[in-house]
């Protein structure tokens, strides 16, 4: 009764009515005639609040929940942009697509995907798909004739595949060998460019267990597993022990989990919450805005503390976690995505197996085949023109603010590595002068503290964790037991950590 849920059998697709929709569309129709070009999504859902609700059935219910994009989408009427950020009610230019145009040019012909009833991406009859035990023997080998063998696994980055079956009681599937893995993470702290590189090396499709609503853009793009948790994917999205609105519960075996810096984090959360866009950037200056700012910032930080206490004190118990930093991810790629295979695959060393060389081909590629979405920064650096900067978002903060983020992080920051020492005691922790902010921009120091506040035993205390992880599922591996490392997902919703940011920032 339990994974019944899996197969969403106790919800349907948001929906919302026929008045709602015309009302939308007429909305889109006078804002582009205004401005000569097609409106943002979100200049569309600002002119919701004009709107009469006793003259618009059902527009109460939806004007303001996230939901209603998508079920205007599945209506098939309006032309949007790939990150589903424009539309219009005629075809702009080639970029403008419907839903169902969209998903035949990106998965049609000559792929076959198809949309369950639930509108999630399956294989079709003619869709190659991929043996569970084969990726795994050809990834954990040294053998290089099994890599050549089965190279038409990893020939299409763009087209990711399934693995090949739904019935848990055939063949090797990921569930029955106790190889389910959960990829968690705070929201903005790089889940989108680790589940690219994850892709990219093994030639299969992440899953997701958002609800399918808020994941349009990526399922359209780049991840065509969204809302799909069951064995067709081996690695799974999840902001567990995070609460989003429609998640579905699921079990796994192992969990990873990716940490960011606060300050990019919380950053990156300020341009997304009132976009709703991958990539989306407000116009507003954030000192325009003090007091959303400001709230953003404590509640932002509160929340931070929480996730990250939450899955060492209650996740990791449970099942073995391996962490890796969104910044090492960045400036040492190859090191850092060896580090996480080993985990992964259960091997104390990737060095001459197939999966290294598969790391090695990937990250030689470049920034370019693991770029989800546009960033805001870094991008010659990515490139490797530049060095990769850290430390660029801090002057986005206050004096207070970085105070109030420095003083509730502690932990974290000592935890992951994220602070130094201060070198002369008399200093403040919050002197960032230029040229101590030029020293420390290649370097993880975001923080700093006397060293009366700093306990040595957790200075970058996840690389211990990760050994200690690291000989648990090596271990556990040998004993075929894995599979009783079971870690229910979104299972205790009382426990998961709720934001009360997403409706304040709606619309600044």
């Amino acid at each position: 009764e339990l994974f019944r849920r899996d197969d969403l059998v106790d919800r349907k697709r948001f929906e919302i009515t026929d008045q709602v929709a015309d009302k939308a569309y007429e909305i889109i129709e006078k804002l582009q005639e205004k401005k000569g070009s097609p409106p943002t999504w979100m200049q569309v859902r600002q002119h919701f609040d004009e709107v009469d609700i006793s003259q618009v059935e059902g527009m109460n219910e939806v004007k303001s929940h996230p939901f209603t994009k998508a079920a205007l989408l599945y209506r098939d009427k309006v032309y949007m942009t790939p990150c589903l950020n424009y539309c219009s009610m005629v075809r702009w230019n080639d970029e403008y697509m419907t839903f169902s145009e969209r998903f035949a040019s990106r998965f049609g012909d000559p792929y076959g995907y198809q949309l369950d009833d639930m509108m999630r991406v399956r294989p079709g009859e003619a869709t190659k798909t991929v043996d569970f035990g084969l990726l795994w023997d050809t990834l954990g080998s040294s053998d290089a004739s099994l890599l050549e063998k089965n190279a038409w696994i990893f020939e299409d980055l763009q087209h990711p595949k399934f693995l090949n079956t739904l019935d848990p009681e055939s063949g090797v599937t990921v569930d029955r060998v106790g190889e389910k893995v959960a990829y968690a993470s705070y929201p903005r702290c790089g889940n989108s460019f680790l589940r690219k590189y994850l892709q990219n090396i093994t030639g299969v499709a992440t899953g997701s267990d958002m609800a399918l609503e808020f994941c349009q853009d990526l399922q359209l793009t780049d991840f065509l597993g969204e809302e799909i948790t069951d064995s067709q994917v081996w690695i799974t999205k999840t902001h567990d022990p995070k609460w989003n609105l429609g998640n579905k519960m699921w079990k796994c075996n192992k969990i990873v989990c990716c940490v960011r810096n606060p300050y990019d984090c919380i950053v990156s959360l300020m341009h997304f919450l009132p976009t709703l866009n991958q990539g989306g950037q407000i116009n507003e200056k954030f000192s325009d805005v003090p007091e959303v700012w400001d709230k953003l910032v404590r509640e932002t930080t509160e929340a931070h503390k929480v996730y990250y206490r939450r899955v060492l004190n209650y996740m990791q118990p449970s099942c073995p976690v391996h962490f890796l930093r969104y910044e090492d991810l960045r400036t040492n790629p190859q090191h850092t995505l060896e580090e996480l295979f080993c985990f992964l695959l259960n091997k104390e060393s990737v060095e001459g197996l197939n999966v290294q060389k598969r790391i090695t081909e990937v990250v030689q590629l470049g920034h370019k085949a693991t770029q989800v979405y546009q960033q805001k920064v870094n991008e010659a650096a990515a490139d490797k023109k530049v060095p990769i900067l850290m430390n660029r978002t801090i002057d986005q903060f206050t004096l207070e603010q970085r105070a109030f983020i420095s003083e509730q992080l502690k932990d974290f920051n000592q935890v992951f590595g994220y602070c130094s020492l201060l070198a002369d005691a008399s200093q403040s922790p919050l002197d960032h002068t230029p040229e101590w902010l030029e020293e420390q921009q290649s370097l993880f120091n975001f923080f700093r503290y006397a060293e009366s506040e700093v306990d040595p035993a957790k200075l970058n205390l996840f690389r211990e964790l990760n050994k200690q992880q690291l000989e648990k599922v090596i271990a556990l591996s040998k004993e075929d037991k894995l599979k009783e490392q079971a870690f229910i997902v979104n299972l205790d919703k009382e426990r998961q950590l709720r934001l009360p940011t997403y409706p304040n920032y709606m619309l600044l």
